[in-house]
């Protein structure tokens, strides 16, 4: 099986699994009650993802505002707020394309800030070594 980024929920059990098949892909896969969902989006630049990643685990007590990430074209995002006391709040969206007349899903995740190093630390190693294959341009 392919390297891949897998967010768990802590409450609920809800999961999330990106993996990244080729320098311009991220492939999302949600599992949460009653849903599967499945696609994959076009992103150049997925090191801005695994930055997303660090940035939260770097401030793992908390920040005011939703952090918010997504791809190229607007068919993947995450939205992530926090309670202070080591809960990290994730609402995501995924659609079946950059259009979004075709279906939607989304999930809410939980996640305890114990997870965001391993996170940061996964998302790293998943992105940045795609980025290495990029064609030059």
């Amino acid at each position: 099986m392919a390297e891949s980024l897998v967010l768990k929920s802590a409450h609920g059990g809800a999961e999330v699994r990106l993996q990244r098949p080729d320098a311009t892909t991220i492939d999302v896969e949600i599992n949460a009650a009653g849903l599967h969902a499945r696609n994959g989006v076009y992103e150049l630049d997925a090191s801005s993802l695994a930055q997303f990643f660090k940035d939260m685990a770097r401030d793992w007590r908390g920040w005011p505002d939703a952090r918010e990430w997504k791809s190229l074209e607007s068919d993947f995002s995450l939205s992530c707020t926090t309670d202070g006391l080591g809960h990290v709040f994730v609402r995501l969206q995924l659609y079946s394309d950059c259009s979004r007349t075709g279906w939607a899903a989304g999930a809410d995740l939980v996640l305890e800030a114990g997870q965001l190093d391993d996170l940061a630390r996964d998302a790293a190693r998943l992105f940045k070594s795609s980025e290495a294959s990029l064609p030059a341009s």
